[in-house]
């Protein structure tokens, strides 16, 4: 027997994470700019401007996530972000520092 652990349809379902601090798993929907997550209190979803596609998990409620043109962190808790670096049409990176 098997269990469907969510019935998200998902566009385009993608880097699946999972945090042993949290122990929580985390995914994404590219095309939907959506972070998804589910534990035994339900599902969760963030709501992008551009596409993310990966995490990593940093401490217990951040994860740093990737976009098509920012790293960025990302609290789990709040929703705040803290960008770390962009790269802008031509390339140009900027660079700011993680505390």
């Amino acid at each position: 027997m098997v269990d469907v652990f969510d019935d998200t349809q998902c566009s385009l379902g993608e880097g699946p994470l999972w945090h042993p601090e949290r122990k929580q798993f985390f995914w994404f929907d590219i095309n939907a700019h959506r972070l998804y997550s589910r534990t035994d209190a339900g599902r969760q979803v963030w709501q992008f401007d551009a596409p993310v596609s990966a995490a990593g998990w940093v401490d217990r409620d951040r994860l740093l996530i990737a976009s098509d043109t920012e790293l960025f962190l990302f609290n789990v808790e709040d929703g705040g972000r803290t960008y770390t670096l962009r790269v802008d049409a031509t390339g140009q990176e900027e660079h700011r520092v993680i505390l």
